[in-house]
């Protein structure tokens, strides 16, 4: 993925799912703007990261929130072992799967095109800080 590599990541590899995102590019781009919702979530690091890489990469779509989980120093895809000290007990998790990368490359997620900060006050009134960011995008877009 060339927004990574730009970061200095090496072992990019290739995967059918984002292969097909690539194939599909200029027919995505001809149904006009496209906005995708990104932040962060501990839980969904992988394939949202994965996700807004390519999809920012290709240019089909606008990242609008905060910047996503995971890292782009790496990410083991879930692909770890566990190693038992058998006096202590204690557990670790061993990465199987290692990524490389320079000095330069950010220790963060992806950023997002459009930021949009969290607000505990937005939240608590029940606003949807990202739809609404979206919708303005939207409006603006149509004034053009």
């Amino acid at each position: 993925m060339q927004a990574l590599a730009e970061h200095g990541r090496k072992d990019l590899g290739s995967d059918d799912a984002f292969d097909h995102l690539s194939a599909s590019a200029s027919i995505a781009r001809s149904f006009g703007n496209q906005h995708v919702l990104a932040g962060f979530s501990a839980e969904n690091s992988s394939a949202t990261f994965a996700f807004a890489a390519r999809i920012q990469e290709l240019g089909l779509a606008t990242l609008v929130g905060q910047t996503t989980g995971g890292n782009l120093r790496g990410l083991n895809g879930g692909q770890l072992t566990w190693a038992t000290a058998p006096h202590s007990g204690v557990s670790v998790d061993i990465p199987l799967l290692a990524a490389t990368y320079t000095e330069t490359t950010p220790d963060r997620g992806i950023s997002p095109d459009v930021a949009v900060p969290r607000s505990f006050a937005a939240r608590k009134a029940g606003v949807d800080q990202e739809m609404a960011a979206v919708i303005r995008l939207i409006q603006k877009a149509k004034r053009r």
